[in-house]
Order: structure tokens, then C-alpha cells, then sequence
């Protein structure tokens, strides 16, 4: 009820919102997924943002994992941003190998470099994942 309230309230205020994907998002932020697998098979865009969050950013930012997989395997956009983040820095600070590979084997910019500064497998090692500093260091160096 909490969330239609709010979905309420930003449409009479004139922010165009799609509610769905507002509230598929809201829910991964509260360890929900129900709402995201519904809204995938809903034909909707799955690359459509809320919060300046795509549906594949915030599944990867909150550890839904299984979610994130189901949406590249959907043909979810694997470098679009989100708080100028890109799918692979939220994949990176996870520390998940087989989700790096995936996004990469998906077309993942490999040379996005996080806050201008740290390039991805410093991101990783500042995370305290060294051996996925140490992969995407080798990929780097092809």
C-alpha cells in the first residue's frame, strides 16, 4: 500500500514514473524479487531506470545474483549506467567471478573506469577481491 501511495504521489506531482519498474526496484532494495521476474515477463523495457537505477544495476548492487543472469540472458543493456556506474563496477564490488564473465561475454565495456580514477581490477582490489583483480588485470593486458 506504501508503495502505490508513493507512486500516487510523484504522478499528481507530475513525475513521469513507470510505476513498475519504480516498484520492481524498491523491492530489490528490500531483498524482494518477485516484482523484477514479474515485470520481466511482462514484455515492459527492462532497461527503463528509477532512482537513476536499471533493473540490472540494482539487482547487482543488492546480491541478486540470479536476478542479474535472468536479465542479460534477457538482453538487459550490460553498459548502462546507473549513479555513473556502470554493470561491471557493481559486478566487480560483488566480487562475483561467473557475473563478470557473463556481462563481459555479453559485451560489458571492459575499459570503464570507476570515479575517473580506479580502472576496474583496482575496483576489485580495493573491494578486497584479488583474485578478480587479478582476472580482469590479465584481461586488461590482452
Amino acid at each position: 500500500m506504501r508503495k502505490l501511495f508513493f507512486v500516487a504521489v510523484l504522478a499528481i506531482c507530475g513525475v513521469a514514473l513507470n510505476a513498475q519498474v519504480h516498484v520492481a526496484i524498491t523491492d530489490l532494495e528490500e531483498g524482494y524479487t518477485n516484482s523484477t521476474i514479474s515485470y520481466l515477463s511482462s514484455g515492459e523495457d527492462i532497461n527503463a531506470k528509477s532512482k537513476d537505477y536499471t533493473l540490472l544495476n540494482k539487482s547487482i548492487e543488492q546480491g541478486h545474483i540470479d536476478v542479474a543472469m535472468q536479465l542479460i540472458e534477457k538482453g538487459a543493456d550490460v553498459n548502462l549506467q546507473s549513479n555513473k556506474k556502470s554493470p561491471l563496477v557493481f559486478a566487480v564490488k560483488q566480487g562475483d567471478k561467473a557475473l563478470v564473465e557473463a556481462l563481459l561475454k555479453a559485451g560489458a565495456d571492459m575499459e570503464y573506469a570507476y570515479d575517473g580514477e580506479l580502472r576496474l581490477w583496482q575496483v576489485a582490489n580495493k573491494a578486497g577481491h584479488e583474485d578478480l583483480a587479478l582476472f580482469l588485470r590479465t584481461k586488461v593486458n590482452r
